[in-house]
């Protein structure tokens, strides 16, 4: 990372050598204390490398005096603008504008918006004018501004909120707010049922009775545990006189849980390639972006990984960003598997899904596994019992499977 930001301010060059003195040329320059990145030769011998701007001097020396052709392909960096701004003071005058520009511009929050989920439009603009009603306008400054007595402002204008909070993010100003909900009642269930099928291990009742026993076969849908009736006042004309109690309890069954997996022989695996490409980017956030590395991959196929970092000063995070994606490339390939690899490879597979069907709280009593062989693949079939709370309530006008 260092050497690549002083390239970037010294300027570099990319340079294509050709010739039998090449070696000699890159050894006396090396020697000269000149640094040399990226060297490669491709199958026409011709070597190219990647040279700061105070090395084409030397270099160039070197190779007329072993009498290699030298080209000079792209180059870039701040020290090469530097030098064709030389003469022209109209251009330096108009850089430095700019990038004083993006400063004040970038110092200043111009957008407010409220990426509430879930909210319609009205009330998202209901927060923003009330943010602007607060103090909080477009085209403060955002070094100067309070965003949490802006928000205490906002929660004595909005009683119907009791959460608001202001976060900026480079010139947006962002609201998330959470509104004053009123708690329904809670309505225990008078009947609850299974939720998938098994054969019963123990049944914990605290309210109601139960419906089944233990080593009892139900279905889903089946109810479990029942309400007891409970007489009312009989001046309530909405009853007839009794309703059901609440029914609070926990079932716990063998559930069968299975997963069938099939593996071919012939699989389709990816491998990576040694070529990769680079594009480093420095951008503002919510703002403009500016490339570092111009070009695109000179691959088809590969895999993107994207890392960004923060720009800090002195503690203080900056609006700026620098983000560096990496093209890896990548190669499909049809390999053959061997009936081990194969089930190794199927067994994985099976064993991460099945794993993920246990809920909370319950606990794998037995294991089996099936392996069949066919002409073109392996099938595995994992079959795993366990214990687990069965007991929910039903949804809203769902029928009893009761036999």
């Amino acid at each position: 990372m260092t050497e690549w930001l002083w390239r970037q301010l010294t300027g570099w060059v990319n340079v294509c050598m050709q010739g039998a003195g090449t070696e000699n040329v890159i050894s006396e320059v090396t020697q000269m204390g000149h640094k040399m990145w990226k060297l490669r030769r491709d199958k026409t011998g011709a070597v190219y490398a990647l040279v700061s701007l105070s090395t084409v001097s030397s270099l160039h020396r070197a190779a007329v005096a072993h009498r290699v052709r030298i080209h000079f392909l792209d180059r870039g960096g701040i020290g090469w603008l530097s030098k064709r701004a030389k003469g022209r003071p109209l251009l330096v005058v108009g850089l430095i504008g700019a990038v004083l520009g993006v400063v004040w511009l970038t110092s200043r929050i111009w957008v407010v918006d409220a990426p509430i989920a879930g909210q319609p439009l009205k009330v998202r603009q209901e927060l923003v004018q009330a943010a602007y009603s607060a103090g909080l306008t477009p085209g403060i400054s955002g070094n100067r501004v309070a965003l949490a007595q802006i928000a205490a402002r906002m929660e004595q204008e909005l009683p119907g909120y009791f959460w608001i909070r202001l976060s900026r993010h480079g010139i947006v100003a962002e609201i998330q707010a959470a509104k004053v909900v009123a708690r329904p009642p809670y309505r225990p269930p008078s009947r609850l049922v299974a939720k998938a099928a098994g054969k019963i291990l123990h049944v914990d009742v605290y309210m109601g009775e139960s419906m089944v026993s233990p080593g009892e076969l139900v279905n889903k849908g089946q109810t479990l545990i029942q309400g007891a009736w409970s007489s009312v006042a009989l001046g309530d004309p909405s009853s007839d006189g009794r309703v059901r109690a609440p029914a609070v309890g926990q079932v716990w069954a063998d559930v069968v849980h299975r997963v069938r997996i099939y593996q071919p022989f012939l699989s389709r695996v990816v491998v990576r390639q040694r070529q990769y490409f680079v594009r480093r980017q420095l951008f503002v956030e919510h703002g403009p972006s500016f490339l570092f590395s111009l070009g695109h991959p000179s691959f088809r196929q590969y895999r993107v990984k994207s890392r960004t970092t923060p720009i800090i000063y002195r503690g203080v995070e900056l609006p700026l960003k620098w983000r560096q994606v990496v093209y890896n490339e990548i190669k499909m390939d049809t390999r053959h598997l061997t009936v081990s690899k194969a089930t190794s490879m199927a067994l994985a597979q099976a064993t991460r899904e099945i794993s993920l069907s246990l809920p909370a709280g319950g606990r794998w009593l037995r294991r089996e596994r099936q392996v069949k062989m066919v002409k073109r693949g392996v099938w595995v079939t994992l079959t795993w019992h366990a214990a687990q709370d069965v007991a929910i309530a039903p949804a809203v006008g769902q029928p009893s499977q009761d036999p």
